[in-house]
């Protein structure tokens, strides 16, 4: 990567250990940008709450979020935060490139950025309105409900559209979102876009390098040493699956290795919900829950597993824990729903689980599971993530498509 553009990043949140994909592809391109030589000023809301930010070459300005004040006041004062600094680093530097990965990071501003002289890019990681239907579970409600789903499903699209018409070329983690993105707002057709697949730090996530240290993780997560170990680390909200995949695991589990555990990792609404659903289905001693943990540790548990799954339901942008985990030598099975189809498919069809039922992941996870050479499927895994999904390379096809709108 050659050096010397000046970027302006915006995201919604960013702090030490703050969960989200989104999150991660902002952080991981801005600083590799700043460690090819370029000025990278990145603007965010502190999350999680008095989060400090690494030193790692970007210069992050920050404005503190408000606790416990209702939705308009929070929404106020977004956007004041986000105009002051916005006004703050284009006074102190006119922007060569402006990079937006989400909606919620331009509020109040979007007007501004469609009349720099710099090209906006937008990163459209997911339709709002639909992750947020999908959130309050639009098909299940009716009546006053339901208005009130759809009044602020509609706010977010049409927020969501403006952001998108002051961007001179968006960019998608896969295909089908970028079909996706068309669907939703069909006016992109005529704007620039470019598909860059995710991708993993290979320096956190990577093998165990041995049986010992992989029983050494488990001991210190106090995992059982000689059990086979399922893990999936996702938001706990509806559209992730993970309610088919317990139920899956919980028709499956005398079938599969003895006393198999289902490592679930991460958090989110629905939490307290599949563990009641665990213990309804009688695997509540074989369903481990973490909590959200750091990316360090995350790492550690990937190492310390078997088998890796991603049940996804719907609005799979990409599904940047699926090469995460193959950067750790797991194998990785998943349904063939949005960016893990582009994933798994391009290592072997026979990864794929056709749909989304408990069924088909019932299916799928007694055949891997009981499979007698996964190790290999493991290292076959490793071997795609290695060569296809590099942060690097994603940064560096970032730069080429910016340097092609700036012609």
């Amino acid at each position: 990567m050659d050096g010397g553009l000046s970027f302006l990043v915006l995201h919604e949140v960013f702090g030490e250990n703050c969960p989200g994909g989104s999150t991660k592809v902002f952080h991981e391109t801005s600083r590799r940008l700043a460690a090819a030589g370029h000025r990278v000023t990145a603007i965010s809301r502190i999350f999680p709450p008095g989060s400090a930010v690494p030193d790692d070459g970007v210069e992050y300005l920050r404005y503190e979020d408000i606790e416990g004040a209702s939705l308009p006041r929070r929404f106020n004062h977004y956007k004041r935060g986000i105009r002051g600094l916005f006004q703050k680093a284009v006074a102190e530097r006119t922007p060569d490139v402006v990079i937006v990965h989400s909606t919620m990071a331009a509020l109040g501003i979007t007007d501004a950025l469609a009349a720099l002289d710099a090209p906006v890019v937008n990163y459209f990681h997911s339709p709002w309105h639909m992750e947020y239907e999908s959130a309050m579970e639009m098909d299940s409600i009716s009546g006053l409900r339901r208005l009130k789903t759809k009044f602020f499903s509609n706010v977010r699209r049409r927020l969501e559209k403006k952001c998108l018409r002051a961007a001179d070329g968006f960019v998608t983690l896969s295909n089908s979102m970028r079909d996706i993105a068309l669907g939703v707002h069909p006016f992109l057709e005529d704007t620039p876009s470019t598909v860059i697949h995710g991708a993993a730090d290979t320096g956190i996530f990577h093998p165990a390098e041995n049986q010992e240290e992989k029983r050494g993780i488990r001991e210190r997560f106090t995992l059982p040493s000689d059990r086979f170990i399922i893990i999936s680390s996702r938001r706990m909200v509806p559209r992730t699956g993970l309610d088919t995949l317990i139920a899956a695991f919980a028709v499956a589990s005398s079938r599969l290795p003895k006393g198999t555990v289902l490592l679930l990792t991460g958090d989110g609404p629905i939490r307290e919900h599949l563990r009641e659903l665990a213990l309804e289905l009688g695997v509540g001693q074989q369903v481990v829950f973490t909590g959200h943990v750091p990316i360090e540790d995350l790492a550690a548990l990937y190492r310390a597993s078997d088998l890796f799954v991603m049940p996804t339901r719907e609005l799979e942008g990409f599904g940047l824990s699926t090469v995460e985990a193959m950067a750790s030598g797991l194998p990785a099975i998943g349904t063939d729903i949005g960016g893990t189809g582009e994933i798994l498919g391009r290592v072997s069809k026979e990864l794929l689980i056709p749909d989304a039922s408990a069924e088909a992941l019932e299916k799928k996870l007694l055949e891997f599971a009981n499979k007698p050479d996964l190790e290999e499927w493991g290292a076959l895994s490793l071997e795609f993530a290695k060569r296809l999904f590099n942060w690097d390379r994603h940064a560096e096809a970032l730069l080429e498509f910016a340097r092609g709108l700036r012609v």
